[in-house]
């Protein structure tokens, strides 16, 4: 039977009043039943009758007991009556009660093989969207690895040691100095809390800094090493926590250099500063020796003249004390712009050679070179 074929068939049957049994099955036949099954009619009589008796219950005294809907057959066949008629019949002076019934068989299965073969279809459907997304979602996880990667490589090669930690002092990300700093790897420090990492009490620091929000710096000296430990407070954008990234740094070499750095600079302020001190001393002590050795020559020089040269004299001392003062108030080393004294030029000699008269020549060139040297 093509029950595959057909959803449902309705028929005909007259059942004998004094029911006993399968024989009281007077007629059965088949109503409005497509013409393309015409072939298998009898083969569906025979399926209706079985199905009637079991829709049809006897009881105990012969009683006819008919369903009022639905029965259901088996997991996907149904009977139910769509009409009960009860007809009297006389023959001679026998008067019988015969039934008539009109029932449909209901092929479930007919119903649902087409909507179980529409919803594969669209499952179907689903799964090929689904593969697409799936394709797109792997494509973009790849990118975001590739993204990942990328910012991994630098902060990897930082030689700082670099630590986040949320509020709760939980290690969030440690970069692969890790391996130089404690001889472990990143996944073995990762979602780890520590009491103390380097002398410092990490807990009671990062909470710190998190409730100021303001960034600590720190230093401690561990192992002949003067490490810079600094604590940045910071947002993570995605969850809106607060978490403070831990900065160590070996200034060791940076300590010893800018050490050795100062006091290369303070001996090359020495060396400098003696230089100075001993230009001031030489041009103003040779000035003054100059105008000393021209007053005490042998030459009886005019009255205004020698008060001339030892104010020359006084103002060249005074000079040179006022130079060394503030050299010795210089908190750093400052380069000096010197001046020329007035009239202590060579020329200003020459002009002064009218009162020389029967000057010595030797007087003449050492007064040449003392006043040159002052200058």
């Amino acid at each position: 039977m093509k029950l595959d074929n057909i959803s449902q068939f309705r028929f005909y049957a007259v059942i004998d009043g004094r029911w006993k049994g399968e024989e009281e099955l007077v007629d059965i036949s088949l109503l409005d039943f497509p013409e393309r099954l015409k072939n298998d009619q009898k083969a569906f009589e025979v399926f209706a009758k079985i199905l009637l008796l079991k829709y049809i219950n006897v009881t105990s005294n012969g009683g006819l007991v008919i369903p009022s809907g639905t029965k259901k057959i088996n997991s996907y066949l149904s009977i139910e009556l769509e009409r009960f008629e009860e007809e009297i019949r006389i023959r001679g002076d026998v008067r019988q009660n015969y039934y008539n019934l009109i029932l449909r068989i209901c092929n479930d299965a007919a119903d649902t093989v087409p909507f179980l073969k529409q919803k594969i279809r669209g499952l179907e459907d689903q799964n090929r969207l689904l593969q697409i997304e799936v394709k797109k979602l792997i494509e973009m996880l790849e990118k975001v690895e590739m993204i990942k990667e990328s910012f991994r490589i630098p902060f990897d090669a930082i030689e700082d040691l670099l630590i986040s930690f949320d509020k709760d002092g939980n290690v969030l990300v440690v970069n692969e100095a890790s391996r130089e700093w404690f001889g472990q790897s990143p996944s073995n420090i990762v979602r780890k809390r520590y009491k103390t990492i380097l002398k410092q009490d990490i807990l009671y620091t990062i909470r710190q800094v998190s409730d100021s929000k303001k960034p600590l710096i720190i230093e401690e000296t561990i192992d002949d090493r003067l490490l810079q430990i600094s604590y940045i407070p910071t947002t993570n954008r995605k969850n809106g926590q607060m978490e403070v990234v831990m900065v160590v740094q070996d200034v060791t070499k940076r300590k010893l250099a800018k050490d050795e750095g100062l006091l290369r600079g303070r001996n090359e302020g020495v060396s400098i500063m003696g230089g100075t001190i001993r230009h001031i001393l030489n041009s103003s002590l040779n000035a003054i020796l100059g105008f000393a050795q021209l007053a005490l020559s042998s030459y009886e020089w005019p009255k205004s003249t020698m008060i001339k040269y030892l104010k020359l004299i006084e103002r060249t001392a005074l000079r040179m004390k006022n130079e060394i003062a503030s050299i010795a108030d210089q908190k750093e080393y400052r380069i000096t712009n010197y001046i020329d004294v007035p009239e202590t030029r060579l020329s200003s000699f020459f002009m002064l050679t009218e009162f020389i008269g029967n000057f010595y020549i030797k007087d003449f060139i050492c007064l040449s070179i003392n006043s040159m040297a002052y200058s």
